[in-house]
């Protein structure tokens, strides 16, 4: 059975990506670190596509200093839904090239393939204004 592609990343529609630091041993201690907590994340994202996050902390066990994916943050918000690129694209439709929720959602759905509700697209906009 084929997987449906993404019309923006080439990556198939809700893959799955485990996000972890890199780094397997503490900067302070030299011990080597444990996961202290896993979360499932559904981002959705230009470059991104629609992927199932698996997003691991790793903890030092002796300082209890706490590590994050490095590159995660750069790409979404915390505690955030929809990555920077799909913020960016729906504020600049919205404010730079005067386009309403309803475009911004028909284009969003041909150009890249990502089908978003109005109130989301509303959302999103606030947030490039934020």
């Amino acid at each position: 059975m084929a997987v449906p592609v993404s019309a923006t990343t080439g990556l198939p529609r809700h893959y799955r990506l485990e996000v972890a630091s890199g780094r397997t041993v503490c900067d302070t201690c030299q011990v080597p670190l444990r996961r202290q907590r896993t979360s499932i994340h559904y981002p959705v994202g230009i470059s991104l596509g629609q992927p199932r996050v698996r997003f691991v902390e790793k903890q030092c066990p002796v300082c209890r200093r706490i590590y994050r994916a490095e590159e995660y943050p750069s790409q979404v918000p915390r505690h955030g839904n929809h990555a920077f690129d799909l913020i960016v694209e729906v504020g600049l439709a919205r404010f730079l090239r005067h386009r309403q929720n309803g475009e911004i959602q028909q284009e969003l759905a041909t150009r890249w393939g990502l089908r978003l509700p109005c109130p989301t697209i509303r959302e999103l906009a606030q947030s490039f204004l934020d």
